[in-house]
This record gives C-alpha cells, structure tokens and sequence, in this order.
C-alpha cells in the first residue's frame, strides 16, 4: 500500500514538474510571438508610408517665373 502512495506521489511530482516547464514554454512562446507582431506591423507601417510616398501626384503646379505665376498642367 504504501509503495502504490509513493509511486502515485511521484508520478504526480513528475506531472507537476511537465506542467510547470510547459507553462514556461508557453509563457517564452508568448513573449516571442508579442515582438514577432510588433516588429511586423513596425515593418507594415513603413511599407505603407514609403508606398503612400510613392502615390502622391501634385497637378498643376505653379511655375514662378519672376514675379509672375503660371500654372503649368498634368503632362
């Protein structure tokens, strides 16, 4: 009878340990995939704003030629 208590007591400190070490894993894959995701939506964020750069079109744009002013048109 008691063998069968200490067997039952140590298969449940070897249980309790795996869970302690999965909560650590977990806890490390946490962390992981929080900067995972900061740093892509760091790298989206530039992305959008080089690319929004890129798209803008100025029509129409004054030429100063002297102290006159002349719009010149989209070619």
């Amino acid at each position: 009878m008691e063998g069968s208590i200490l067997e039952h007591t140590n298969e449940r400190d070897a249980l309790q340990k795996q869970v302690n070490d999965q909560s650590v894993e977990i806890e490390a894959l946490r962390l992981k995939q929080c900067e995972t995701e900061y740093s892509q939506s760091s790298s989206l964020n530039d992305l959008e704003q080089y690319g929004r750069r890129n798209s803008i079109r100025m029509l129409k744009l004054p030429i100063v030629l002297g102290n006159k002013y002349q719009i010149k048109a989209d070619q």
